[in-house]
């Protein structure tokens, strides 16, 4: 198409038809002949292109493609001036659409309601169509591409390897769900799953986000067990009966990628009516929505899936076995630490006793008298026997420190570990019900009474040993 068009005419490209309107007040303004018939010969094949003249007598005149030359002189004369406007209805042939405005195409497009844009798409794809291409024939634009599974906007004619089955899985999804509008809305969210687009400018940000947000309500549709949609509103239930949940259709929906993901991988295998179905019990038993799926949900509905499976069955079986072993002897363990901690105070305590015993007995078989058995050099191998017992009471605190921090991160990684096998609920109530926390503060309590008795006794000693040896000196 002339590029002076755009820059002589207001110009306007709708879904299915491309105006543009101009009025001349002046002859000296008036375009020749061969203006019109090269912007009617620049249209593609499959639409139909005229221009409409009108003069100020209102009387009018219609140009095609095979309008003689003299016929428009003969009316341009008629007049000082003349209203003009060229009407292009566009057609669709072998799933092909034109183009010929670009930015006025989109910003039309994206600014219905989402009902009736989606009303527009079935209607091109029940043309027996698989995939529809809108080719870009307006000159301002060289390059554009935007792909999903089915629709194609672009330049050029090439199609996106992002492709798939659209009658097989419209097979799948009217099988496993019901969708009361699906007579009027036979579309897929695959249908509007961006694969591709470029350049990175303000129609490819705006058509990708209104067509994740059809995406997104498509998702929602064949997740749930029942749907219905009106002009403005989509009402869901997850299962036929649950409470009905209603999305706002003109709300700026946030975008939730989750919830495609979970449509594949349910329409993804032929296995989709028992993926359907778990996945809405999953959403029944986290009494969640899908529109506020999260990661969280999808790899529940996976593990549920897997557990399932008939060979997945002992090893769910056995995993919830295998944790609840461990589990319970490790909390064993760690009830019996406060022994371990008390048992280790009572060693320290027993080599310091049995050290001044001896030293005792040997005075006493001696024949020593009691007051010289303590002498400077036996003092100061007394206080160096303290010194390490202060020494050993600050490497059991650290051990003892270590192994309770030790608990905490083997119950972390066990949880983790299963995460693959067991549900993210189950786990949280498994280990939320052990109460490990409480378990350690109460070992830690212990630990503590046992400490103040422990270093009284050190510095008590040592304070002692000391106040003798200098009044010895």
């Amino acid at each position: 198409m002339n590029l002076e068009i755009f820059d002589i005419f207001e110009c306007w490209d709708h879904r299915s038809r491309f105006e543009a309107k101009v009025s001349f007040f002046n002859r000296t303004d008036f375009k020749d002949f061969s203006f019109f018939s090269q912007i009617l010969d620049s249209l593609s094949s499959r639409d139909d292109g005229k221009f409409n003249f009108e003069n100020d007598l209102e009387e009018r005149f219609e140009f095609t493609k095979k309008t003689q030359e003299t016929e428009f002189q003969r009316f341009m004369n008629s007049s000082e001036q003349m209203d003009i406007v060229l009407t292009i209805d566009k057609k669709i042939i072998d799933g092909k659409q034109s183009i010929y405005f670009f930015d006025s195409f989109i910003k039309h497009l994206i600014g219905k309601q989402v009902a009736e844009t989606m009303s527009y798409f079935h209607n091109l794809f029940s043309n027996e169509c698989e995939r529809i291409f809108f080719e870009i024939l307006d000159p301002n634009i060289s390059e554009f591409n935007l792909h999903t599974g089915s629709i194609y906007f672009g330049t050029s004619s090439s199609e996106s390897d992002n492709r798939f089955n659209r009658i097989s899985k419209l097979f799948k999804v009217k099988n496993a769900s019901s969708f009361y509008n699906l007579d009027n809305y036979e579309l897929l969210p695959d249908d509007f799953h961006v694969s591709t687009a470029y350049p990175k400018n303000d129609s490819t940000r705006d058509l990708k986000k209104y067509f994740k947000k059809i995406e997104m309500i498509l998702s929602i549709i064949y997740v749930s067990a029942s749907s219905r949609i009106d002009e403005r509103r989509l009402y869901y239930q997850i299962n036929d009966v649950a409470n009905t949940h209603i999305v706002s259709l003109n709300n700026d929906l946030a975008y939730n990628p989750v919830i495609f993901e979970i449509y594949n991988w349910i329409y993804s295998t032929d296995s989709y009516i028992d993926k359907s179905s778990i996945a809405r019990s999953v959403f029944e038993y986290l009494a969640a929505e899908i529109i506020d799926s999260d990661d969280s949900v999808i790899r529940g509905i996976q593990k549920a899936y897997n557990i399932y499976i008939k060979d997945k069955v002992s090893v769910y079986l056995d995993a919830k076995k295998e944790l609840s072993s461990y589990i319970i002897e490790s909390l064993s363990s760690l009830k019996r630490y406060p022994n371990a901690i008390l048992d280790t105070f009572l060693k320290n305590l027993y080599a310091i006793s049995g050290f001044f015993f001896s030293v005792i007995l040997a005075n006493v078989i001696s024949e020593r008298e009691l007051d010289k058995i303590f002498t400077n050099d036996i003092l100061v191998i007394i206080i160096i026997a303290l010194i390490g017992s202060f020494i050993f009471w600050g490497i059991s605190n650290y051990k003892f420190s270590v192994d309770l921090q030790n608990f905490k991160d083997i119950f972390k990684t066990l949880k983790n570990n299963y995460r693959e096998v067991l549900l993210d609920n189950e786990l949280d109530t498994i280990f939320g019900n052990i109460k490990l926390d409480d378990e350690i503060i109460k070992v830690k309590t212990f630990k503590k009474k046992v400490n103040c008795v422990w270093g009284s006794l050190l510095f008590i000693s040592m304070a002692v040993t000391i106040i003798v040896l200098l009044k010895g000196k």
